[in-house]
C-alpha cells in the first residue's frame, strides 16, 4: 500500500513539475513576443520557426536572431565600447554579448543551437581536413620576426 502511495506521489511530482515548466515557457514565449510587436515586429517569433526569433530578409528567407548577434560580436568594436562605459571590462562586454545570444537562443523545443552546431561543425568535412592539418602542423617551428 506504501508502495503505491509512493508512486502515485512521485507521479504528482513529476506532473506538477511538467506544468511549471509548461508555464515557464508560455510566459517567457508571451514577454518575447510582446518584445517582438513593440519592437516593430522586426523579430518574429512563430510556430513555422519553432518560436526561435528570427529575422526575415528581404528575400522572405528567416536569418536566426543568434546568427545576427554573433555577426554583431563579430564587427563590434570592443574598445569603442569600452569607451562608451569605462567601468566595464572586455570580459563584462564580451559577456554581456554572449547573455544576448543566449536570449536568442530561446525556442519552444528546448533544442541546444549551440550543441546542434557543435555537430554539425564535427561532421564536416572541411572541418575536420583542417584539425588534421592543424595538428600535423603542431611540431613546425616557428621564428617571429618583427615587421
Amino acid at each position: 500500500m506504501a508502495d503505491e502511495t509512493s508512486k502515485r506521489q512521485e507521479a504528482a511530482v513529476v506532473q506538477e513539475e511538467r506544468q511549471l515548466a509548461t508555464q515557464q515557457i508560455t510566459a517567457t514565449l508571451a514577454v518575447y513576443v510582446q518584445v517582438g510587436h513593440a519592437t516593430g515586429s522586426a523579430v518574429v517569433l512563430d510556430a513555422q520557426h519553432s518560436y526561435l526569433p528570427v529575422l526575415i530578409g528581404s528575400d522572405q528567407r528567416p536569418i536566426p536572431l543568434y546568427d545576427f548577434v554573433e555577426a554583431l560580436d563579430s564587427i563590434v568594436d570592443y574598445s569603442a565600447l569600452q569607451s562608451e562605459f569605462p567601468n566595464l571590462s572586455f570580459t563584462q562586454i564580451a559577456g554581456a554579448i554572449a547573455f544576448l545570444r543566449k536570449l536568442a537562443h530561446f525556442n519552444t523545443r528546448g533544442l541546444d543551437i549551440d550543441q546542434l552546431e557543435d555537430e554539425a561543425l564535427e561532421q564536416s568535412a572541411e572541418f575536420q581536413e583542417a584539425l588534421r592539418r592543424a595538428i600535423a602542423d603542431q611540431g613546425a617551428a616557428r621564428v617571429l620576426t618583427p615587421q
